[in-house]
């Protein structure tokens, strides 16, 4: 339903080691993308080395099946791990960290994937208050018309993201 433009707006709440990223974060990208080559699509983790698992993934994925399943290969000019696109189209995908988003990229995919790493950081008002102001501030300002979110994570505290979202959410907007 998110790739179709059904569902706009998902949470994914898991305890750790349940597979929420190997499930979502390192395989829906390369499904995403391919069925509309045009599609950007950002991850956000809370470190670099997700980032580049996560962006390194999906460009295998591509890499391997793109062109037999959907006639698109991954561009020979843009192909870096975090930074990679697909040929002949404005798609592709950046993977980055928390603090690491790409001033003037856009996204029809935002995926944020365990913005916290842990209970500390999410029992400190202070990377919530962080955090809140960087969902704010820089991811929503980040997609394009008719954008998809999709939120992963594990729930540390009341107030981390998702709690905050939730408690603003008087549409119903989220699922």
């Amino acid at each position: 339903d998110v790739e179709r433009g059904i569902l706009q707006r998902l949470i994914i709440s898991l305890p750790p080691r349940h597979g929420k990223s190997m499930s979502v974060t390192e395989t829906f990208p390369s499904w995403f993308i391919p069925r509309l080559p045009e599609r950007r699509v950002i991850e956000v983790s809370y470190g670099d080395a997700l980032a580049k698992r996560f962006g390194r993934a999906n460009r295998r994925k591509i890499e391997e099946f793109g062109s037999d399943l959907f006639g698109v290969r991954v561009s020979r000019e843009n192909r870096s791990v975090t930074n990679w696109g697909i040929e002949g189209t404005p798609g592709g995908m950046i993977s980055t960290s928390i603090t690491g988003l790409a001033t003037g990229e856009g996204a029809d995919l935002l995926i944020l994937d365990d913005p916290g790493k842990n209970r500390k950081e999410a029992e400190s008002f202070i990377y919530r208050e962080s955090l809140w102001n960087e969902w704010k501030d820089t991811f929503l300002t980040r997609l394009h018309p008719n954008a998809a979110i999709v939120i992963i994570m594990t729930r540390w505290h009341e107030d981390d993201l998702v709690g905050r979202i939730l408690k603003e959410d008087d549409e119903g907007e989220w699922t």
